[in-house]
């Protein structure tokens, strides 16, 4: 994991900006993955710094939705998921995910979004967001997804007091994931 990091630094220094960039993503990525979410968060921002020299390309733009995604999670962990720079990094990786015509990760970033707005106590966009992730679902034909959306929606609806409309999304919920095994695609 330190490896990642040193490599990183190192082809930093050489001026190798696409290497220093994908080395700060797999270091980020492993402080991450044992919850050193601010090294994390350092190490995300220092790749986002260097990809920024690299030339507008869909590589680059492949790359810079990797680091957004590996950010934001680390954001919310380390200051809250109502944080402003937490919203930032889903709505850049969102609008990185429509550029390339990547559903899953605009779900991901959808989904992060309307947790974020939820937690804001902002219902109207968290429940836009949470339709979005129904439709994405939806198109994408995935259980897990499907009701990870359902589960969302039940919450913006009984935030609203609406207790009676919550009831569907949250049976749908449970019927989704009692219909998988436990080890199933249930989990993203």
């Amino acid at each position: 994991a330190d490896v990642a990091s040193e490599l990183a630094f190192l082809f930093e220094a050489a001026r190798n900006w696409s290497a220093a960039s994908e080395h700060y993503l797999i270091a980020a990525q492993n402080a991450a993955g044992v919850f050193a979410n601010r090294e994390s968060i350092e190490l995300a921002q220092r790749g986002l710094a260097v990809l920024r020299l690299l030339p507008d390309t869909s590589e680059r733009t492949r790359q810079e939705l990797k680091l957004q995604m590996t950010l934001g999670p680390s954001l919310m962990a380390a200051r809250g998921f109502a944080g402003p720079e937490v919203e930032q990094a889903f709505v850049r990786a969102a609008e990185l995910s429509l550029q390339l015509d990547d559903r899953l990760d605009l779900f991901g970033a959808s989904f992060s979004l309307a947790i974020v707005f939820l937690v804001r106590a902002e219902y109207a966009d968290s429940t836009r967001m949470a339709q979005q992730c129904l439709d994405l679902a939806g198109e994408l034909r995935k259980p897990a997804m499907l009701m990870q959306s359902e589960w969302v929606m039940g919450l913006c609806e009984s935030y609203l007091g609406h207790f009676e409309e919550a009831h569907n999304p949250f049976e749908q919920t449970r019927v989704l994931h009692d219909a998988e095994p436990a080890s199933s695609s249930n989990a993203l």
